[in-house]
């Protein structure tokens, strides 16, 4: 018998998590003296291209940056994120 699988993108394609990553970026990028993103714009800037090759280009020092990152994800609430409108259905059109 034949199995199916289903993938799917979560971030940016079934939740708005544009917000929440784009702040956390500023926070790294503050705590190491690099702060290339100041608003929302500035941070999609960065994936005109590759994300990474794009902060390099801009001077920040990558293993500082991860280094960062390491610090600040982990207090990140992900439970913040929600879906975006009309991926889930309300109860007074048939949802659960």
């Amino acid at each position: 018998m034949a199995k199916s699988l289903l993938l799917f993108d979560f971030d940016g394609v079934l939740a708005d998590s544009l917000d929440l990553y784009s702040e956390a970026v500023a926070r790294c990028l503050e705590r190491i003296g690099t702060p290339i993103v100041k608003n929302r714009e500035d941070y999609l800037v960065l994936f005109d291209g590759n994300f990474y090759e794009s902060m390099a280009a801009r001077g920040v020092d990558l293993a500082t940056f991860a280094q960062a990152a390491r610090e600040i994800l982990p207090r990140i609430d992900y439970g913040a994120m929600q879906p975006f409108p009309g991926l889930i259905p309300s109860p007074s059109r048939g949802g659960r």
